[in-house]
C-alpha cells in the first residue's frame, strides 16, 4: 500500500522512497528556516528603523519645544514692552489733558482781561 502524498509512509515503503521523503522534508525546512531568518532579519530592520525615526523625531519635537518657548519669550517680551508703552502714552496723555485744561482757563482769563481792557478802552 502506498501512503498518501504528505502523509507517514506505509510499512512497506521501501528505503529509497523514505530516503526521498527525507530528502524533500529536509529542503521544506532548510526552505523554512531562511524564510524565518529573512522573517527575523525583517522585523529587526523594522526596529531599528522605526527607533531611528523615533529618535529623529524626538529630537524634531525637542527642537520645537525651545523654538517655541524663545518664541514665547519673545513674544513675552513685546507684551511687556507694549504694556510698557501703553502706560507711558497714558501717562502723556494725562499730562497733554492737564496741559490743555490748564491752557484753557489762561485762554478763558485772556480772553476775559482782553474784554475788560476793550470795554475800559470804549468806556
Amino acid at each position: 500500500a502506498r501512503p498518501a502524498p504528505g502523509g507517514p509512509p506505509g510499512a512497506g515503503a521501501s528505503a529509497v522512497e523514505l530516503r526521498r521523503l527525507l530528502a524533500a522534508r529536509d529542503e521544506e525546512a532548510a526552505t523554512l528556516r531562511t524564510v524565518l531568518r529573512d522573517v527575523i532579519e525583517g522585523k529587526e530592520e523594522l526596529v531599528s528603523g522605526a527607533l531611528a525615526i523615533e529618535g529623529r523625531l524626538a529630537g524634531k519635537l525637542a527642537g520645537k519645544d525651545e523654538e517655541a518657548d524663545a518664541a514665547a519669550g519673545a513674544m513675552r517680551a513685546e507684551i511687556e514692552s507694549l504694556g510698557e508703552k501703553l502706560r507711558e502714552a497714558s501717562e502723556s496723555r494725562g499730562e497733554a489733558e492737564e496741559r490743555a485744561s490748564m491752557l484753557e482757563v489762561r485762554l478763558k482769563e485772556e480772553q476775559d482781561r482782553n474784554s475788560s481792557l476793550e470795554e475800559e478802552m470804549e468806556g
